[in-house]
């Protein structure tokens, strides 16, 4: 979803908003860079995470690079809710190694995940059909198959990631008696419950919405979607 308007055509709220969300990106991003950077110079980095902190650097400069560079401007919403996303899961859990330290934030993140991936199938819908002529059950329920397909890719990504790259986000291996390792199904497992959870939370959310007929700040949310396809 993009915004197609100028700066100039923005109002002071909605601009304040914008350099909001473009400061943020490149302080993350920066940050990123100097610890990559640190533990470069050190060489201490027991937990294999300098590949990580060079992958949050890119990722963080992404909606940058978009604005700056293709020209193709997201809309504040969807701005807002990729900072946030990226701060809590990428750089707060694997940069600070918060999922070391509190094994049960990774959980969290799955779960607000879970509820991410309800936007992002709301952002689909919006941009491929009439939001308006369709039914909310038909609506629910696409939002919560996103979600849920993007539970799946992400437990395929970190599998990826793990065997790429020495990376332990879907556990710590275990040896096995005659040699070599396994790495349990139950965080895999536990990983998808905590989306779906999520998922259910965004599609009890958008309901709540349309029974009421009040924002709830769902109306907000659908709103800025639906504004350049109207």
């Amino acid at each position: 979803m993009r915004d197609k308007r100028k700066y100039s055509e923005m109002n002071k709220g909605e601009l304040a908003f914008r350099l909001i969300n473009i400061s943020f990106s490149i302080i993350m991003s920066l940050t990123c860079f100097i610890y990559f950077l640190i533990l470069i110079i050190t060489k201490e980095d027991p937990t294999n995470r300098k590949w990580t902190t060079i992958g949050m650097t890119l990722l963080c400069l992404i909606p940058v690079v978009l604005e700056f560079i293709v020209k193709y401007r997201l809309s504040n919403m969807i701005y807002l809710f990729f900072n946030i996303f990226v701060f809590a899961a990428g750089f707060t859990g694997s940069v600070l190694y918060v999922y070391d330290k509190w094994p049960d934030y990774d959980k969290l993140i799955h779960f607000v995940f879970g509820y991410v991936g309800g936007i992002i199938g709301m952002i689909l819908i919006c941009k491929l059909s009439d939001y308006d002529s369709l039914k909310p059950l038909f609506i629910c329920l696409v939002c919560f198959l996103v979600s849920m397909g993007c539970g799946a890719l992400w437990e395929c990504f970190e599998y990826l990631a793990d065997n790429l790259m020495g990376q332990t986000s879907q556990g710590v291996p275990i040896e096995i008696p005659g040699g070599g390792t396994i790495v349990s199904l139950a965080d895999t497992i536990e990983d998808l419950y905590a989306n779906l959870f999520g998922a259910v939370l965004f599609s009890i959310h958008f309901v709540l919405h349309r029974i009421t007929g009040k924002n709830l700040l769902m109306g907000s949310i659908i709103d800025d979607f639906k504004r350049d396809f109207q």
